[in-house]
């Protein structure tokens, strides 16, 4: 995995592509998309960029998502990357306020989350 301490972030994406001497992470999703990246994706995909970054000394100047049907580039901006600390502070606060739990409505993403084992709000 990547860290990041001053986030305190660890992360793993599913590739690291270099181009151009520069690498690039790539996230595969399993799912098919319409528009535009989903929002927790896309914040995965930025925590990547900042967990390279920071890890190699390099900044990534976009990563990849890539869908069963297409794969969408991402520009690593300065705007995304002050996006991705405000996300991170906004959780981390809720979860030390106590605002946090099971947020989910389907009982498959919870049969297949990696913190399961852990978990004492998991479904049955």
């Amino acid at each position: 995995p990547l860290f990041d301490s001053e986030l305190r972030l660890a992360g793993k994406p599913d590739f690291l592509l270099k181009k151009d001497g520069v690498l690039i992470p790539v996230e595969v999703k399993s799912t098919q998309i319409r528009n535009s990246a989903y929002d927790n994706h896309l914040y995965q995909l930025l925590a990547y960029c900042r967990l390279t970054e920071k890890t190699y000394g390099e900044r990534p100047p976009f990563g990849i998502l890539r869908y069963r049907n297409k794969a969408i580039k991402i520009s690593y901006t300065i705007e995304k990357e002050a996006a991705l600390s405000s996300v991170i502070a906004a959780m981390r606060s809720d979860i030390q306020n106590g605002v946090h739990g099971r947020s989910h409505q389907q009982p498959s993403r919870c049969l297949n989350c990696g913190y399961r084992g852990r978990c004492p709000e998991k479904l049955s």
